[in-house]
């Protein structure tokens, strides 16, 4: 699953199947993910993924002994389709202010130490000068020509406001990409409403479920279904199929109130309804079913 999730970034992820006999059954013995650099789409289908080999169009990829796995974060031929293709100029934009910000940090709080020179001196003498500032700076004191002089500038305040407002929007960006908002990574303090928090989340849940039904549906066709067709046991018409379940957890005793709530005012809510809320299974038959509590004695 992990490697398939590649394919969030990149735009797809290709995993080679190595097959193998268990018994008199052939399985998959071995899943092999190899990098998207290995792979090439030709110019008239930009949509088909072969192998970077056997000439300009690539070698395709035989049936049975691949998955792979397209995840479409946007529209556009599938090479275009990953996060990493929105995401590289935030990544490119932060890194360079980080940068930039370590090296502010090295010489933060430090004066500028500016040196002076005649218009008479020489080489020899301005390179003095300058190694005296060097020294001035590595082991506070040095030696200088008569002639020359050191001034030290002290820097003004607040300078490093600028890199980390670059890199606190390039983060807010990456957040909205990935996530779908800010505020399940981060909390700014002036924005940081429970509401807005749960907009947010349900955002992202969104997301979640998106990409478990995409996910869902490569395994089933691409490895739950092959397997079945080698071992000569795939029938069509009742094919079956995987499902992530993508429900989250809920509030069981508010859940239960509500239903209480409602057939006391008439409302028939079935059995099933309340099992597909709270995820609680219904029995089967042969299950045992515990017995219910009973009020508490002197009730």
């Amino acid at each position: 699953m992990m490697d398939m999730l590649d394919a969030i970034g990149h735009g797809f992820s290709c995993i080679e199947i190595e097959w193998g006999r268990k018994g008199s059954l052939w399985l998959p013995s071995a899943f092999h993910k190899r990098p998207a650099r290995a792979f090439t789409m030709p110019q008239n289908d930009l949509d088909s993924i072969r192998l970077n080999r056997g000439g300009v169009g690539g070698e395709e990829l035989w049936d049975m002994g691949w998955i792979v796995h397209k995840h479409k974060s946007k529209s556009g031929p599938v090479a275009q389709s990953g996060l990493f293709r929105v995401l590289v100029w935030t990544y490119l934009f932060k890194n360079l202010s980080a940068r930039d910000w370590a090296q502010f940090l090295n010489l933060y709080g430090l004066p500028f130490r500016i040196g002076k020179y005649d218009a008479s001196m020489t080489d020899r003498e301005r390179l003095n000068l300058l190694r005296g500032i060097r020294m001035l700076a590595r082991e506070g004191g040095g030696i200088i020509p008569s002639n020359a002089e050191i001034s030290l500038v002290s820097p003004s305040a607040g300078q490093s406001a600028p890199f980390l407002d670059m890199v606190s929007w390039c983060e807010k960006v990456q957040s909205k990409v990935i996530l779908g908002g800010t505020l399940t990574s981060q909390a700014d303090g002036k924005s940081s409403t429970n509401a807005l928090g749960n907009v947010h989340n349900e955002i992202r849940h969104d997301l979640l479920v998106g990409d478990a039904w995409m996910s869902a549906e490569t395994l089933t066709q691409q490895l739950l279904w092959p397997v079945l067709a080698i071992n000569g046991r795939f029938n069509p018409e009742r094919a079956p199929y995987l499902e992530f379940d993508a429900r989250e957890s809920v509030d069981l005793e508010r859940l239960m109130t509500v239903v209480s709530t409602a057939q006391q005012a008439g409302f028939d809510i079935t059995a099933d309804w309340v099992s597909e809320k709270s995820g609680i299974p219904l029995p089967q038959e042969g299950q045992t079913i515990p017995e219910t509590a009973g009020p508490p004695a002197g009730w």
